[in-house]
């Protein structure tokens, strides 16, 4: 199963999570990486409550740019407009 998590809509939106949640979360691997997609606007934020993430790059998604943080084998692909933190 691939999961993404997509923030958009009305209002300003949260989604709260650790390294084990993604790691649940997502069947989605590359080189042994589970990862986690999330889509979102200006105003909506990832909020980890674990430490250790670290950005290790960038892509591109449709016309969309996304930072990718990565914590052990745990990634979460971010769109640019989505607060990480």
């Amino acid at each position: 199963m691939l999961f993404r998590s997509d923030l958009t809509g009305s209002g300003n939106n949260t989604l709260r999570l650790n390294t084990l949640d993604v790691l649940a979360l997502s069947d989605d691997t590359s080189g042994g990486l589970i990862r986690l997609t999330v889509h979102g606007n200006v105003g909506d934020v990832v909020d980890v409550v674990d430490s250790g993430w670290a950005i290790v790059g960038t892509t591109t998604i449709g016309a969309n740019a996304y930072s990718i943080y990565q914590n052990g084998n745990a990634q979460i692909i971010v769109d640019s407009d989505v607060t990480f933190g």
